[in-house]
């Protein structure tokens, strides 16, 4: 038996695997890798610099870790150009609590609920409710008495 491997959350495309068959020395695997460590690196706002990079692949050639540094750099600038979106992995877009309570993103996939929904009415299990409760269970003993001697007559 073998443990498998998490699969990396980028995906190769089209554009990946040509650039990929120029150089046969990296297989896709590896390159998914290295993609998805360089965007888990970086933020929508702050990009992974190269000597971070270098301490994060150094499971790998100097040499490849700067074609694939620069070639990632390269995509993601144009995602963003294009795209508009700074990451190259797709993510669901969830409210942050950062974000000012009037500013609602149309794009947010789940949203928080504006206010809780009341479903039912608190009880309350004080002394008064317990008196009206007992006196009530009192009138209607002396009610079944009363029908119970009209029935008798």
């Amino acid at each position: 038996l073998t443990i498998d491997r998490e699969q990396p959350e980028y995906d190769v495309d089209s554009e990946d695997e040509q650039w990929l068959s120029e150089r046969g020395h990296l297989s896709a695997d590896n390159f998914e890798r290295m993609m998805e460590l360089l965007e888990g690196a970086s933020s929508d706002v702050q990009i992974c610099q190269p000597k971070e990079a270098r301490s994060l692949l150094k499971d790998f050639e100097d040499d490849l870790i700067d074609d694939v540094y620069d070639y990632w750099l390269q995509k993601r600038k144009d995602a963003a150009a294009t795209r508009n979106i700074a990451s190259l992995i797709p993510r669901v877009k969830t409210d942050n609590r950062r974000d000012a309570p009037g500013a609602v993103n149309p794009y947010v996939a789940f949203r928080r609920r504006a206010e809780k929904i009341q479903t039912r009415r608190n009880r309350k299990n004080d002394e008064d409710s317990y008196e009206k409760m007992f006196k009530l269970a009192y009138d209607i003993g002396k009610a079944l008495i009363l029908f119970d001697m009209v029935r008798k007559r």
